[in-house]
């Protein structure tokens, strides 16, 4: 059997070896999986995989680990909302940009509940409760959904240091089912948004000058705008939010 001596570079500067012609023929075929470099058997480079961590969650079964003002806990699990300025605030542990907010809401019927012009029921803050408005202040990115006379089911504003976007949205076509549990699921991703009511749908772009920032805050049931004015009657529960981590 033919046995070729050649120098070979494996990571740790280069050494006389002898490679066996069989040997490496034997890698080739039985070891697809393996890339020869200059005559060394290396793993095949990977493509960075994006992989959740999740870092609240939150059933609202009876307690919550956020901060409790008012509300109440209801039999079967969940918690809602049952006077002016009642809500849960969650201070979210530090995490990457990007991640995903999800919950459950039942006795959900938006058009027949709502009793002021706008109902802030759902943010995501950079700081709490305010996006300032001003161009360029960094960790003021804001997502908020409201429900009111405003809009026939939703209005969802955006902020990005201080650029706002915002739209109604219908994402139930015909009417709510009070019985039917709905999953409301929000991802933040590159400076886009993109929020589910179940499988309906509605994104916004990114802003190209800016990506998000970090959210530290999260709040369900009511806000100090519009008066702390309430939504009386969903029944929120299954509050998790993950994030998205990049791993090599």
């Amino acid at each position: 059997m033919a046995v070729l001596q050649h120098n070979l570079t494996c990571g740790r500067g280069v050494r006389p070896v002898l490679v066996e012609t069989a040997a490496r023929a034997f890698l080739l075929l039985a070891l697809p999986a393996l890339v020869l470099e200059g005559g060394c058997a290396t793993a095949p480079k990977v493509a960075a995989v994006e992989k959740g961590r999740i870092i609240l969650s939150d059933p609202l079964n009876g307690s919550t680990v956020g901060n409790l003002q008012g509300g109440r806990f209801v039999e079967g699990g969940g918690w809602t909302v049952t006077t002016r300025h009642d809500r849960i605030i969650w201070d979210l542990p530090a995490m990457p940009p990007d991640g995903m907010l999800e919950l459950d809401v039942r006795n959900f019927d938006p058009p027949h509940q709502v009793s002021t012009e706008k109902s802030n029921f759902l943010g995501l803050w950079g700081r709490l409760f305010d996006n300032l408005e001003k161009l360029n202040v960094p960790d003021t990115d804001s997502v908020d959904l409201r429900m009111g006379t405003c809009c026939k089911q939703f209005r969802v504003e955006y902020h990005s240091r201080g650029v706002g976007k915002a739209a109604t949205w219908e994402p139930i076509q015909g009417s709510f089912d009070p019985k039917h549990t709905y999953h409301f699921k929000i991802e933040w991703k590159g400076g886009q948004v993109t929020i589910w009511l179940d499988e309906n749908k509605l994104f916004f772009e990114g802003f190209a000058h800016e990506p998000v920032d970090r959210f530290s805050f999260l709040h369900l049931g009511t806000s100090p705008h519009f008066g702390g004015d309430p939504t009386l009657g969903p029944i929120y529960s299954n509050v998790k939010v993950t994030a998205f981590e990049t791993s090599k």
